[in-house]
């Protein structure tokens, strides 16, 4: 119980960390691969926590691949590139993304946590010539409990090119 009493109380000053990761994934037939293929990823997040719990994250990422198969191409819709939930996703041998994502805690208790989150996101994907963009911004609303990961929350994206909304609700992880 003295973790959860630290963390109702008020951070001493403002943090932030940069994180740099990245994947290199290659497939072969040797290996079992259907197809023999090259793709990497590389990403950098930077994350500012403030006093109050509050945090706003930078997030770029970017990837590129060769003889990718049409189930490995890299996808703007895949979780990790962007922070919202949008109705089309685009498919392409290289993508970049950003977003900027903050959240701030409203309710907190010995349980859990509930934080609102307002996120802006941008993706744009390329195959061979052709290039597609994906924007959009939205809002999510999670209670996170702090003894098992388990958030319940739902959240809004409306897609600034495509001109709509899309809604979700969820029980478990991905928030």
């Amino acid at each position: 119980m003295a973790g959860v009493k630290d963390s109702l109380k008020p951070l001493a000053a403002v943090e932030t960390t940069p994180a740099l990761h990245g994947t290199l994934e290659r497939g072969e037939t040797w290996l079992g691969s259907d197809e023999e293929y090259t793709k990497g990823l590389l990403g950098y997040d930077q994350v500012t926590l403030f006093r109050d719990y509050s945090r706003l994250t930078i997030a770029l990422k970017s990837g590129a691949g060769e003889d990718l198969p049409a189930s490995e191409k890299l996808s703007t819709g895949q979780r990790g590139l962007l922070t919202g939930v949008y109705a089309r996703e685009y498919r392409g041998d290289r993508i970049a993304s950003g977003s900027m994502i903050f959240t701030r805690p409203f309710f907190r208790n010995r349980i859990g946590v509930l934080n609102a989150e307002a996120f802006g996101d941008y993706a744009v994907c390329r195959q061979d010539e052709e290039q597609w963009e994906k924007e959009g911004l939205g809002f999510n609303l999670a209670y996170r409990f702090w003894r098992f990961p388990l958030p319940i929350g739902g959240g809004a994206t409306y897609s600034l090119d495509d001109k709509d909304w899309q809604f979700s609700i969820a029980v478990g992880g991905m928030f």
